[in-house]
């Protein structure tokens, strides 16, 4: 391959090109002398136009080819310092030519010359940039997580196992090179490595001990194929599956009773891959299980062919057993979470037929917190020395880390009955678990940002479950973390799912802090990456329709939180357009209503979407009397299922559209104008009182105020409909009602634990009393979560235990209690304070909103005062000029109000057309500053 210039006629010309080149050629080796991707890219570049213009003139030479292979090394060189780790039918120019030039010499060259294995080194190189260390030594997320057992499945897209592909067969014809014993132990290495990247589960196709090992069965899952590798036993035969399984659950029982929770739920881990048909009963039992622990397994794994018969039998069996306990014993709580664990099996062998309503979930044993849970569930095997010898990598890996996989499993079986039975404590359950096996893995490995973002998902969920900012707090500032590292690693592919939904996440999150906080600092350079993103997925991926809508949602988000309206969007309703798409989608709910429920809330969800979806049909202007009719109905039945605990997301939002609903059909003055009058304002104080359980589940007076203010708009709601009804003294109650909550935010977390104790729950009240003292600094949203020593990884998971025992958020199952949390004063109280205090009048604010189109002076609604007096019935004042947004009195107001309470208290009164004063600036009327109109 490598000859010199052929001699022409003109030998001074030869000899000047052949001196070139071999120049050039010297600095190219020298270049090369340096460790892939070290060094400058830029440096490159002079060698590379020089060898460019060699091969223009040495088209017709024999030394063309030299040059060709020299020219792909130093443009795959310059890749490689570039930090290119896109896939091979990706990238740049000089990627794509790099890789043209290395595969020729690859195909073409013969096996040993030396610059074709140096083709072939850089190719593999090219191939797997990702699987290079890095500057200062470390090594990518893509690797890590690929050398993971079992973790490929959302990394390893197709164009990166195509290129795994490539790579294995470029290092098996280096293999074949004659070399050094070193250099073919080191490709032998490789070899292995690009084996563990393409093996399906936990094993690979062959071992290093044993290269004739036969290929793990693709059909069994990773964790069981591992344990039957650790152990070789496949448990024993069946005789009656039945019978079996039912001796062996009576077992599980009776086992509980004598077990840690820790130790029981590894146990319930195992049980569920022993269950598993496919396998016939895995060696799960024999993975370092106490004795008798590991036969009852066995003996379940003998019962898996019973079906889905069996499994509910079994979960009826043990469910007649927990019923037999007395409350309190020790055990309920371990017999509960095998009674659940068969539930979950039996749904995925008859999706829809387990009644997830019989699921308990009752405290936990007391003893357990006595116990060392590391020793009982070690995070490893203890392996016999010299067995290291005769497993291969993953193997190994999987023997240590076994600890994390049963956790990260035993998470998502919580996760799950969190999802079906609607209980947030499972939820807590799995966070337990997933901060055990983080603390327990190497800070930079794989593990800790795979189980952190499982973690970010639970917050989240829970976050969606009570509306606990703090949790979406946090959990956005994790996924912030996480998608840093990941953008500065660079390594995974733009189509790996793990990527994808991390940037999903994500950026559903960024939206909803923007439109609950007003910060949109965060959402320019997010909108890049998506679009960055979207960009380079392929064009059928599955994932660029959500990134699309996503993207449409942060792009007109207005400043004020609210979707902005698309240019162009106003003017009339395609009636026809509109009707169609209702159309779908009251065939789709109805249809999904008929299904067996999957999960707690899905009645709830599905009556939600259609009682909204109707309810927008009607406000888009399809006036259409049985559409606003339907609405109400579907809305209703949602309000009804969450006073019986079966629903939980945007409580105050659906509650809140219920109370507009009536309060459009009172408007057309039908038959049931006042029973809709009647309903607007149970339902409205329905949504204030669900509202005020938000504020308390808040942790920090920041988040409670930030609640407390959707409470001024209902607030102003009802006080506006008394003051149509020409009722002040119903005003001035609903105006202290939404007052209250804002009182009620800076002092929750000092009055809950006396409640608690008086209602006998000294436990949690100790523990509340505790974080209060402990006061734990909550981050920024965008910093890193701090979580307290003891704390619960669910931020607001104390919030939610205290709130339920209190009946004020119950729990699935409970009916909620009388909400008294938020005292406020009536009317009679305030008159008695004004005499006490020597206050002339206490007076509310409450401006008049313009309603264009409305035939009303100024065209808006005028505003009022409110004014208490004592001895007195409240009285009302129109104010026509204070109007908001804009009022000019309104604003002089506020700013004649703040110049006052920097000066001493004095006297005033109120004149008709004039910004109203106080009477005092005496603390008992400070809430005449506040109000509705203020914030």
């Amino acid at each position: 391959m490598v000859g010199e210039v052929r001699r022409g006629e003109d030998g001074a010309e030869a000899a000047e090109l052949r001196r070139e080149l071999g120049d050039a050629l010297r600095e190219a080796h020298r270049l090369f002398d340096g460790p892939p991707g070290e060094g400058s890219a830029e440096a490159l570049v002079p060698v590379i136009n020089r060898l460019g213009r060699l091969q223009t003139r040495l088209a017709e030479h024999e030394d063309f080819a030299v040059v060709f292979v020299e020219l792909g090394l130093l443009l795959g060189a310059y890749c490689l310092r570039k930090g290119d780790h896109t896939s091979s039918d990706a990238g740049s120019w000089e990627r794509t030519e790099a890789l043209r030039r290395l595969r020729w010499a690859d195909r073409q060259g013969p096996s040993a010359h030396p610059l074709v294995v140096q083709a072939r080194m850089m190719l593999l190189f090219l191939l797997t940039p990702w699987a290079l260390p890095l500057a200062d030594g470390s090594t990518t997320v893509l690797r890590d997580a690929l050398l993971t057992p079992g973790q490929g499945d959302g990394l390893l897209t197709e164009s990166l196992r195509r290129d795994l592909r490539e790579a294995q067969q470029v290092v098996d014809r280096i293999a074949a090179a004659p070399t050094d014993p070193e250099f073919r132990q080191r490709t032998a290495n490789v070899q292995h490595v690009i084996e563990r990247m393409l093996a399906p589960g936990m094993v690979s196709q062959r071992t290093t001990a044993d290269p004739a090992a036969p290929a793990t069965d693709p059909a069994v899952p990773a964790t069981e194929a591992a344990a039957t590798a650790l152990t070789g036993q496949n448990g024993d035969g069946p005789d009656d599956p039945e019978e079996a399984l039912l001796d062996a659950v009576r077992g599980l029982v009776a086992l509980a009773g004598a077990r840690s929770t820790a130790r029981f739920t590894r146990v319930l881990v195992w049980l569920g891959a022993e269950l598993d048909s496919r396998t016939g009963g895995s060696s799960a039992a024999e993975l370092q299980l106490d004795p008798q622990a590991a036969a009852l397994l066995r003996r379940a794994g003998a019962g898996g062919a019973a079906g889905a018969g069996g499994v509910r039998r079994a979960a009826g069996l043990v469910l007649r057993a927990l019923h037999a306990l007395p409350p309190d014993a020790p055990e309920r709580s371990r017999i509960a979470r095998l009674h659940a664990c068969l539930l979950v099996h039996l749904d995925i062998l008859e999706p829809g037929s387990a009644d997830f309503g019989t699921v308990q979930r009752p405290a936990p044993d007391p003893a357990d917190d006595d116990g060392d849970r590391l020793a009982d569930w070690p995070l490893g095997l203890a392996l016999e020395p010299g067995l290291d010898a005769y497993l291969n990598g993953s193997l190994w890996d999987f023997a240590r880390q076994i600890g994390v996989y049963e956790r990260r499993h035993a998470a998502r079986i919580d996760r799950l009955l969190a999802y079906r039975t609607g209980d947030t404590g499972y939820l807590e359950d799995a966070a337990t678990l997933l901060t055990e096996a983080i603390d327990a893995s190497p800070p930079d490995s794989w593990w800790v940002m795979a189980l952190r973002a499982d973690l970010a998902d639970l917050q989240e969920q829970a976050a969606s479950h009570g509306g606990s900012f703090h949790d979406a707090d946090s959990s956005l500032a994790t996924l912030r973390e996480l998608g840093a590292r990941l953008r500065h690693d660079g390594s995974l592919p733009p189509d790996a799912p793990f990527s994808v939904e991390l940037l999903l996440s994500t950026a559903g999150l960024e939206r909803r802090h923007a439109r609950r906080t007003g910060d949109h600092a965060a959402l320019p350079p997010l909108i890049e990456e998506l679009r960055a993103r979207h960009t380079a997925l392929p064009a059928g991926s599955r994932w660029r329709g959500g990134i699309a809508r996503l993207l449409h949602q942060l792009e007109h988000l207005g400043a004020d939180g609210q979707q902005a309206t698309r240019p162009g969007a106003a003017g009339p309703v395609d009636v026809a357009a509109e009707q169609a798409e209702l159309r779908r989608t009251v065939d789709q709910v109805l249809r999904e209503l008929k299904e067996p429920p999957r999960y707690h809330q899905q009645e709830y969800d599905r009556r939600v979407t259609l009682g909204l979806r109707l309810l927008l049909a009607v406000t888009r202007g399809l006036h259409h009397p049985p559409l606003l009719d339907a609405a109400i109905t579907q809305l209703s039945r949602a309000r009804t299922l969450l006073a019986e605990g079966r629903g939980e997301h945007r409580r105050v939002d659906v509650l809140t559209k219920l109370a507009e609903a009536h309060l459009l059909r009172a408007g057309r003055r039908g038959p049931h104008a006042a029973a809709d009058g009647r309903a607007f304002l149970e339902i409205t104080r329905e949504a204030l009182d669900e509202l005020a359980a938000d504020v308390l589940l808040q942790t920090g007076a920041d988040h409670g105020l930030s609640a407390a203010l959707n409470g001024d708009v209902l607030a102003e709601r009802l006080a506006w409909a008394a003051l149509l009804l020409r009722r002040p003294a119903d005003a001035v109650a609903d105006l202290e009602r939404g007052r209250g909550l804002v009182h009620q935010a800076a002092v929750a977390s000092r009055g809950i634990p006396e409640l608690l104790d008086a209602a006998g729950h000294p436990g949690p009240a100790r523990r509340w009393r505790a974080q209060v003292r402990a006061d734990p600094v909550r981050p920024e949203t965008g910093a890193a979560p701090v979580r307290p020593a003891g704390g619960s990884p669910i931020p607001s998971a104390l919030r939610r235990d205290a709130l339920a025992v209190l009946g004020v958020r119950a729990r699935p199952g409970q009916r909620r209690g009388a909400r008294r949390l938020a005292g406020t004063a009536d009317v009679a109280a305030l008159t008695e304070g004004l005499a006490a205090s020597g206050a002339d009048a206490l007076v509310y604010l409450l401006p008049g909103v313009p309603v264009p189109g409305v035939p009303v002076p100024g065209g808006s609604f005028p505003g009022h005062a409110l004014i208490l007096r004592p001895g007195t019935d409240p009285a009302m004042l129109p104010l026509p000029e204070l109007i908001r947004p804009g009022g000019t009195p309104l604003e002089a107001y506020f700013e004649a109000a703040a110049r006052r309470s920097r000066r001493s208290p004095i006297r005033a009164s109120t004149r008709r057309g004039r910004p109203p004063t106080t009477c005092t600036g005496r603390p008992c009327c400070a809430s005449c500053a506040t109000g509705p109109g203020r914030r």
